[in-house]
Parts: structure tokens; C-alpha cells; sequence
């Protein structure tokens, strides 16, 4: 296949393919760049050449994904790949780990809704630090209303990750609204009403229909 001729340093030359030389107009060691075959004739070979680094580079991700592969097969427990474990050293996760500890003082609920919560946002798919811990990172979070930052130094785990599991939690949970919250129907809303105005002894709570945090 041949072009119109080319000019590389002052030497008309005509450009072709699959033409070898030993001499080079790239790097002068005869494996990149341009080759011509001779000063007089010109021809230039265009082939393409792997490049070392770019080689190297695949070899390093070819590499990596191997040891991923083989690192979520050693960490497979319980149906689930883990690519954390919950650190039990951390003062927090202490209070979780033990059983007969109180939870309302650090998370605002009771063990009992921690485990709730815990085994209906569970799934076959979910990986990563585990669903307990996402929960707990959730709730410490929101009873507490600290920074990205803060939460993580008290889970140690790194704020990125605070930020990605509120929001893969609070998703989970806005799927599951109608199973978590239930709000009362037009019939019986007189009648909480009603119950309202006795507890605070007056008739300005006759539209209430709830308490938060309270």
C-alpha cells in the first residue's frame, strides 16, 4: 500500500507498510517510531509497536484483579463477599458487640429495632463492610447529627465511605417506607387527635397527628 511521497529530514521518501530496516527516524533502537530502510530510497516503516509501560500497566491490572478475585473468595462468608470486618476495638462498635449493652444512649433506638432494620435491609447482593455496620453508621449519624468526618473517626472508617453508606442505606430505606412507616388513615386521625388533646390537657393539638422524637 503506498502514499504520496513524505519528507522526514530533508529526504524525499515514500511512505509503506510491513517495511523492516535497521535504520530508525524514532528512537534509533530499530523496535518504535519511524524506520526508514535506506537515505536514498526512504521508505518508512509505520507499524505500530507495543509500547514497555503501556505493557506493563496491563500486566499490573491483569495482576490486581486476580488478587481481588482471589481475596473475595477467601473473605466469602455467610452467602456474602465482606471486604471489611466490623473492628471490634473501636469504642462504638464495642457497644455493639456486646449484647447486654444499651443502645439508645449512642444510636436513639433499641437493639431490638438495630435488628430489625439489619435483617429486612439485608440482601443476597449487598458486599462491602456489611449491612450491620451500614445501619449503625446510618443511625449514629442521624441521632446524633455530626459531620461526615466525625462519623468516620468514630467507625474509623474514611468519610467517602461515611457519605456512600448513608446513602445506600437511606435508598434502602425509602424503598421500604410502606413497611417501616405507617401512617394513619383518615378515619382514625379524630381519634388521635383526640388522644393529643388529653395528654396536653388542651384542645390546640384537635390536628395532631403524630410525634417525632418525642
Amino acid at each position: 500500500m503506498k502514499f504520496p511521497p513524505l519528507r522526514v529530514k530533508g529526504i524525499n521518501t515514500a511512505a509503506s507498510f510491513g517495511t523492516a530496516s535497521p535504520l530508525s527516524a524514532g528512537n534509533g533502537n530499530g523496535r518504535h517510531g519511524v524506520q526508514l530502510t535506506s537515505p536514498s530510497v526512504g521508505c518508512i516503516d509505520l507499524r505500530c509497536y507495543p509500547s514497555p509501560v503501556a505493557g506493563a500497566m496491563a500486566r499490573s491490572n491483569r495482576r490486581r484483579r486476580r488478587l481481588r478475585r482471589i481475596l473475595a473468595m477467601c473473605q466469602w462468608q455467610g452467602g456474602k463477599g465482606l471486604y471489611m470486618q466490623l473492628n471490634a476495638t473501636a469504642p462504638i462498635l464495642a457497644v455493639y458487640a456486646n449484647p447486654e449493652a444499651c443502645l439508645k444512649k449512642d444510636f436513639r433506638v433499641k437493639r431490638s429495632s438495630v435488628v430489625y432494620l439489619v435483617q429486612m435491609l439485608s440482601s443476597p447482593k449487598d458486599h462491602g463492610w456489611g449491612q450491620d455496620i451500614e445501619v449503625l453508621v446510618l443511625l449514629y449519624s442521624l441521632a446524633h447529627g455530626l459531620s461526615l468526618s466525625v462519623v468516620g473517626s468514630a467507625f474509623g472508617i474514611p468519610k467517602s465511605t461515611v457519605h456512600r453508606i448513608i446513602k445506600h442505606v437511606t435508598g434502602k430505606i425509602k424503598a421500604n417506607l410502606k413497611t417501616l412507616i405507617s401512617l394513619p388513615t383518615p378515619d382514625e386521625l379524630p381519634e388521635i387527635a383526640d388522644g393529643f388533646c388529653q395528654l396536653a390537657k388542651s384542645p390546640a393539638f384537635h390536628r395532631a397527628a403524630g410525634a417525632i422524637d418525642g
